[in-house]
This record gives C-alpha cells, structure tokens and sequence, in this order.
C-alpha cells in the first residue's frame, strides 16, 4: 500500500447558525468541508459545544451534525474534521431563538385585518405576503 504524505487537513466552512428553541436542526458537515486531495469520504468528525446548557450537539457516522435548542442564547460550536491525522477545525456561534408564537400562515385567498395583542390595528385587509413580512 502506498501512503501519500502530502494530505493536506480538511477546511471547513465558517457559518453562523441560528435555531429555535425546543427545535433540532441537522447540518451535513461534509457539505461544508472541502479536502485538497484524498478521499473525503474517509474524514472523521467531532463536534463540542462550549456551553451545553443553550444546545445539545450530536453527530452521526455520515457526519451529519444534529443540533438541539435547549435555552435562549449562543454559544459556540468546535468541529473538528480529522483526515489522515491532519485536522482541520473552526468554531462557529450557534444562537437559539425563542419562538414567536406563529408558526405557520396558510395560504388563502382571504384578505384580514392584522391586530397586536394591545389592540391596535396593524394591517387592514392584508395578502399572505403583507403577513408574512411582518417583523417578529
């Protein structure tokens, strides 16, 4: 077997992410890495998070990293992606958001009246877009 010594250690993409509380999110690290050169299906993952009490972080074989919100807040998030004895690593800040408590607008042909809570008239016949625009 020939062993080739010019590996190079795997990159990975520096994103932010954010989530919502109470709600898994699964990011697939090889998406976001690249190698040089070699097999990139051979790279070995692990994954830390800094502060356990925001988010549980998971990963499997295939290197799909799972993410949990636990709390509000951020925290940051170490991969490590080891090809070869070469690692490559980067730290990337998760935030956990609350919900805002609509989850869904369906589609209708329908035009309504948009109120908030303290009773003030926001929108008068507003479209799905107009709705689905407005700040959380």
């Amino acid at each position: 077997m020939i062993l080739y010594n010019n590996y190079t250690a795997p990159e990975i993409a520096s994103k932010d992410y954010s989530i919502t509380l109470n709600e898994n999110a699964t990011i697939s690290l090889p998406e976001i890495t690249t190698l040089a050169s070699g097999n990139k299906n051979r790279i070995l993952y692990s994954v830390e998070v800094s502060n356990p009490d925001i988010a549980e972080v998971s990963i499997n074989e295939s290197g799909d990293m799972t993410i949990t919100g636990l709390n509000i807040g951020s925290t940051d998030i170490n991969i490590a992606a080891d090809y070869q004895g070469r690692i490559g690593t980067q730290k990337v800040v998760l935030t956990v958001n609350q919900t805002t408590g609509i989850e869904n607008v369906e589609s209708t042909e329908l035009l309504r009246d948009v109120w908030t809570a303290t009773g003030r008239l926001l929108l008068k016949d507003a479209t799905e877009a107009e709705i689905r625009n407005l700040p959380s």
